[in-house]
């Protein structure tokens, strides 16, 4: 797993809160956009998983403009750098996009982490979002392209986002902590008070020591709350974590990833493995062969029961198995922050 403090301990190298801005900017740009492991707009009475930094950066490595610009201020407010989340909006309020600003050599300067993108003056300095809005600008570093947003919006063709993308500068506001178009839920930002907005700590939990971990390259993964398979638009890392099971009964609770798949090992004795699996609460008998996955069939059978995602669960069987193999969702960024933790540290905007 990532340890947050290591991406912050590597911000903290740097000499002054220009390179620490760049880095966390780059940091930032390695979170996917891609569509949310579920809709909370929908189900706000779920966890706001990708609004976890730890799950974000661990589990998912996927968001939207939104989660991906808050853990740029996540990282940059905990290396002691001011900066601000903008909300940017058309006139009409059809459109709607998440920017922020740092401040350093005393004015700000526009970083959107979710299109990889900045823009500059003459003199090669990042400009501010007020001169964005005015075409204050002489250039753009990265590519500003439609690719991104057509994983929602696969109408948009390049001509018609660069019109958007710009009309969003119209209305510019700083964002803080009540999210003002979704009142009815009262979606509550912690701009400053991160610890009320972000669960931004490593889970707390006792997990036996594995038999083995196996990395899957291309998966399963949790979207709008099912799982996905791996495919053109997305590869899923997958982690199966191989446990002794005793005594009959299995234990996780609050395990770090998302649990995508449970499975028994070979046991004792022929035939199937009667039991029952315990998730939030619930109770469901299963009559399954060994290396069946039993998640997978209660999903199947009662979706809304045992819905995703799901970190803790009871197992026990009427018969001893020798072994459970527990598949997880793991990010699909991880890797790159740890080869930017791994990295010397230099500056070069």
């Amino acid at each position: 797993m990532l340890d947050l403090n290591l991406l912050i301990e590597k911000l903290n190298s740097l000499p002054d809160d220009q390179a620490r801005t760049f880095l966390a900017f780059r940091m930032a740009c390695e979170i996917l956009h891609f569509q949310f492991p579920f809709d909370f707009r929908k189900r706000f009475e779920r966890p706001l998983e990708t609004h976890d930094v730890f799950k974000l950066v661990n589990a998912y490595g996927y968001g939207n403009c939104k989660q991906i610009t808050m853990f740029l201020q996540f990282l940059l407010v905990h290396a002691g750098v001011s900066c601000r989340v903008l909300s940017l909006n058309d006139r009409e309020k059809k459109w709607n996009h998440f920017v922020l600003e740092s401040f350093y050599d005393e004015t700000w300067h526009l970083f959107d982490p979710d299109l990889k993108v900045y823009f500059f003056d003459a003199e090669g300095k990042v400009v501010s979002a007020s001169d964005v809005a005015n075409g204050n600008f002489t250039g753009i570093s990265g590519e500003l392209s439609c690719k991104t947003w057509q994983v929602f919006h696969p109408q948009l063709n390049e001509e018609s986002f660069h019109e958007i993308y710009f009309s969003l500068y119209d209305e510019i506001e700083t964002f803080d902590m009540v999210d003002d178009r979704y009142v009815w839920k009262e979606e509550f930002m912690a701009h400053y008070g991160l610890s009320q907005w972000y669960g931004s700590q490593q889970p707390l939990c006792w997990v036996p020591e594995p038999i083995r971990v196996l990395e899957v390259s291309s998966g399963w993964g949790i979207v709008d709350g099912e799982r996905k398979a791996s495919d053109s638009s997305m590869g899923f890392p997958n982690l199966v974590f191989e446990f002794w099971m005793k005594d009959q009964q299995f234990t996780l609770n609050q395990f770090p990833f998302p649990i995508l798949e449970i499975k028994l090992g070979t046991g004792s004795g022929t035939g199937k493995i009667k039991g029952t699996l315990h998730i939030r609460g619930k109770s469901f008998d299963f009559e399954s062969g060994c290396q069946e996955g039993l998640l997978g069939v209660v999903l199947e059978k009662k979706p809304d029961s045992a819905c995703l995602p799901v970190y803790s669960f009871d197992l026990r069987t009427e018969r001893p198995v020798e072994t459970i193999a527990i598949t997880v969702q793991a990010s699909v960024c991880r890797a790159a922050l740890f080869q930017i933790i791994e990295e010397e540290s230099r500056f070069s905007p």
